[in-house]
């Protein structure tokens, strides 16, 4: 028996082995169960429809029993465990965890109206999932091309408005006409200018209502070469309207009238020249850019000195350049210019005292400074276009004033009793002597020593004594006309002559001077403006 002694102990171990195994995991198995069942309370159904599991499990082991072997016995006591009875649940859909009874053990707080995301989910095929993409870019589409379309009415609404809009306006307008050519139907009839045949004058007029008159009364000529001139202009663009048909119709044949030419044997003859064919079509540009009556007037002028004046003439060359720059001007351009020409290369001899220079100013300046631009890129434009050059000093107003007429604004006169002893035995009109500007003494109607010759003649004062006895006396009380002193004595002669010195200093007017081409601009603004022509033959011939 010795000899098996070794085999049992072994086998004793062995199931004292696993016994010890067994409770051990026991316990742990329900706890295993209870997990397992929340991971899969998705699938509880499915759980549920599986093969079912024992009710239970014995937690406590079975007293072992003792191995005995032959001739001696050898017994290993355990100690018991209490038996525990450990219980399976699963969830199910509604959230109730149910044992294998069908008991409900715990109910939780979710809402009752909860989906079964298990039984609606599944995987899409490659082809479901592609129709369901198109199916939403067509709806997209669809939404898109709704709203363009509802887009489009809006406009079509808009521009139906615009037109009805546009046709009140147009009735509006046209009655404003008829009262006003009935009203001009009783006024005396204007006097025609002589630099432009058929000039009409609507200074009277308001700017806007002049323009409507204006374009009643002038009249487009019909004829087969103006008709073709006239397409021919326009089909260099793209977007013309019926407006610009009949203004470029229009000057035209202005243009053909401005030359000499009634018939069209004679409108070809002048078309002849392709210098002539260029100042058409620049002329139809200009007006057509700007359909203004001065507008008119000056390019038609100049057309009228190209096909007219010799071509190796100054003024040929300066109107073929003024017909190139004008569609780039508008009136604050030939304002400036005006002005310039006023104050810088021209003066009255008749502006001898305070009547005959608010006189002056009311009829040649005042028309020019109304709504006169001050701000810098026209003058620099004026520059780029040669019509004017800017130095590098500036001149003042008071001393350009003073340099046109030294002998009023330079000298504060002379006594009466000074006079007599200057005369001597002659006799000066009372007209030929003045009240002083800046003094309460009296000066010769004189501006300068140049119009000296001229102002003794028409005085009578042949003695050559007297007559320098005179210019000395004139030249005997110097005064400093600038600054407080020259701005009082602009505001006695006119508030104007003030207002037009604070723009001269101001601007870049103070640095500026006219070439030849801003002096003909500026002397075809003035002719229309004012109505009277400046004399520029010593810059011309």
């Amino acid at each position: 028996m010795s000899q098996f002694l070794p085999y049992a102990l072994v086998v004793g171990m062995v199931i004292v082995f696993f016994a010890v195994c067994y409770l051990v995991y026991s316990g742990d198995d329900g706890e295993k169960k209870h997990a397992e069942s929340h991971k899969t309370g998705s699938r509880g159904d499915l759980r549920q429809h599986g093969p079912e599991r024992p009710a239970g499990r014995v937690n406590a082991l079975q007293p072992s029993r003792e191995k005995k072997t032959h001739g001696q016995s050898t017994s290993v006591q355990v100690h018991e465990k209490p038996a525990r009875k450990a219980e399976s649940a699963y969830l199910n859909h509604r959230g109730e965890a149910v044992n294998d009874a069908g008991e409900v053990v715990y109910k939780t707080e979710r809402p009752d109206k909860v989906a079964d995301d298990a039984d609606s989910t599944r995987v899409l095929r490659r082809d479901e999932i592609t129709a369901a993409m198109n199916k939403a870019a067509a709806l997209a589409e669809s939404r898109e091309t709704a709203k363009r379309q509802n887009r489009k009415e809006g406009e079509a609404l808009s521009g139906m408005g615009a037109v009805v809009a546009a046709d009140l306006a147009a009735k509006e307008k046209s009655a404003v006409s008829a009262v006003a050519a009935d009203a001009d139907s009783t006024r005396p009839v204007p006097a025609v200018g002589d630099s432009v045949p058929e000039q009409v004058q609507t200074a009277a007029v308001p700017e806007k209502e002049a323009v409507v008159q204006v374009r009643q009364k002038k009249e487009v000529i019909e004829s087969p070469l103006i008709t073709k001139c006239t397409e021919h202009f326009l089909r260099q663009y793209s977007f013309t309207g019926t407006e610009m048909k009949k203004n470029v119709q229009y000057i035209t044949g202005a243009a053909f009238r401005t030359a000499g030419c009634r018939l069209d044997e004679e409108r070809e003859q002048v078309l002849s020249t392709l210098e002539v064919q260029d100042a058409l079509l620049q002329v139809q540009k200009t007006y057509a850019a700007h359909p203004e009556d001065f507008v008119e007037a000056v390019a038609l002028r100049a057309f009228f000195d190209i096909v007219r004046c010799p071509a190796t003439s100054t003024r040929h060359l300066v109107a073929i350049d003024a017909l190139k720059v004008m569609p780039y001007l508008s009136r604050p351009h030939y304002q400036i210019l005006a002005l310039l020409l006023l104050f810088l290369y021209s003066r009255n001899s008749h502006n001898v005292d305070k009547e005959t220079f608010g006189q002056y100013i009311e009829k040649y300046v005042l028309p020019i400074v109304n709504h006169f631009p001050t701000e810098r890129p026209y003058y620099q434009q004026l520059d780029y276009l040669h019509c004017t050059a800017v130095e590098t000093k500036g001149t003042p107003f008071a001393t350009l004033l003073g340099d046109s007429y030294p002998l009023l604004f330079r000298y504060r006169g002379f006594t009466e009793e000074e006079l007599r002893k200057a005369l001597k035995t002659a006799y000066m009109p009372a007209e030929f002597i003045v009240q002083s500007f800046n003094s309460p003494l009296h000066k010769l109607a004189l501006i300068d020593d140049n119009m000296a010759s001229r102002f003794f003649r028409l005085a009578r004062i042949e003695d050559r004594d007297i007559q320098e006895g005179l210019l000395r006396l004139a030249r005997k009380r110097p005064a400093d006309f600038s600054g407080e002193e020259a701005l009082d004595v602009m505001e006695e002669i006119s508030p104007i002559l003030a207002d037009m010195g604070d723009i001269w200093d101001s601007t870049m007017l103070r640095v500026s001077t006219l070439s030849l081409l801003g002096l003909y601009l500026g002397q075809g603004y003035i002719r229309e403006i004012i109505g009277e022509e400046f004399d520029l033959s010593r810059w011309f011939e």
